[in-house]
């Protein structure tokens, strides 16, 4: 499978009349936004983000131990965060989150805020029922 004829059509046009500008502030969207989730999500115990190379996301692998199934991590931060994220087991991954570098910087730091109160909250019940 490739691109989709009306793709085809218009790549000429993005490939030659889009300016060089344009792909330079995502490139540096992306890699801005790589490095703050990168950055964030590594200091949350429980949480193992993997650095990208050249994708528009990043996984992270997140501990069921501390923080129970994919299904009760990814459906909690939907109801508890407003905050819609992947389900690894979309890409055979169960037990990582499949966050998008996309958003402008701040909505991304907002959601980086959300998932660490979240992850705070999630501990602090999964430690007290153990």
């Amino acid at each position: 499978m490739g691109p989709s004829s009306l793709i085809q059509g218009a790549l000429p046009d993005i490939l030659y009349n889009v300016p060089n500008s344009f792909f330079e502030n995502i490139r540096n969207l992306l890699q801005t936004n790589s490095d703050m989730i990168f950055s964030r999500m590594v200091r949350i115990p429980g949480l193992k983000p993997l650095r990208p190379s050249g994708a528009m996301y990043m996984m992270v692998k997140f501990d069921p131990e501390m923080y129970g199934n994919e299904s009760d991590f990814v459906e909690g931060l939907i109801h508890e965060e407003s905050l819609y994220t992947f389900s690894g087991s979309l890409f055979n991954a169960p037990n990582w989150l499949r966050l998008l570098l996309t958003f402008p910087e701040e909505t991304t730091k907002e959601a980086c805020d959300r998932i660490e109160i979240f992850c705070q909250r999630r501990r602090r019940i999964y430690n007290w029922h153990k």
